[in-house]
């Protein structure tokens, strides 16, 4: 799956929400924030508490997490794909069974190279190790977009590893929504045009995401 979206639309929050969300096994491979900075993330997700009080108390908020025992687990590790397999495969050893959601935040830090033979061969290591280890692998991209609000639709940034995806969706925001767009699936509904959507509010103190109605 690749989830697209402008810088600062929101993806690393739709993700860490997701693994924390999912109460089982998963894992999230990220260069783009700090483990301290998703380990306060983490705790007003899962708290809901606002940002700010989590971040002046990090020895309470600390024991809290150790406390919780997360099936989530984080990394912020420089790898590529075949990296990301071995990885998949020890945490699977480590859990009992395969995770059944691995993020990647985001694509830029797995590709090696610049350009489109660079991004086509890890959106196909990403679907590789996806078969491989049976599970659901889910690349976060940016694209290039002036603007995080607008409703996007497909073939909206370059490399965009379309074409390999089973699913695609298409983040963007409206006011305080935050709209997720089904592009592409290969086994269900879509709309290229970003016509199908879902909408989440996202509460800006807790950084919760709740299904909105729409």
């Amino acid at each position: 799956m690749v989830v697209m979206g402008s810088p600062g639309v929101g993806k690393s929050l739709f993700g860490l929400n997701w693994c924390l969300g999912i109460e089982q096994p998963s894992l999230l491979l990220s260069l783009d924030t700090d483990m301290p900075t998703q380990a306060a993330r983490a705790c007003s997700i899962l708290a809901g508490v606002p940002q700010e009080r989590v971040v002046g108390q990090p020895e309470v908020w600390a024991q809290y997490l150790d406390r919780k025992n997360l099936t989530c687990r984080m990394y912020d590790l420089a790898l590529g794909t075949k990296e990301l397999n071995e990885l998949v495969l020890a945490e699977e050893e480590y859990w009992g069974v395969a995770p059944p959601l691995v993020i990647v935040d985001n694509v830029s830090n797995v590709v090696k190279d610049v350009g489109y033979d660079a991004y086509r061969s890890t959106f196909i290591g990403l679907q590789k190790v996806a078969r491989l280890r049976k599970v659901g692998v889910v690349a976060l991209h940016h694209v290039k977009r002036d603007s995080v609000v607008g409703q996007l639709s497909m073939h909206s940034g370059q490399y965009s590893g379309e074409q390999e995806a089973e699913v695609v969706l298409g983040l963007w925001r409206v006011c305080d929504a935050l709209h997720v767009g089904v592009l592409k699936n290969r086994n269900g509904p879509s709309d290229p045009s970003g016509g199908l959507s879902y909408k989440f509010t996202l509460d800006h103190k807790t950084l919760r995401l709740e299904r909105g109605l729409g």
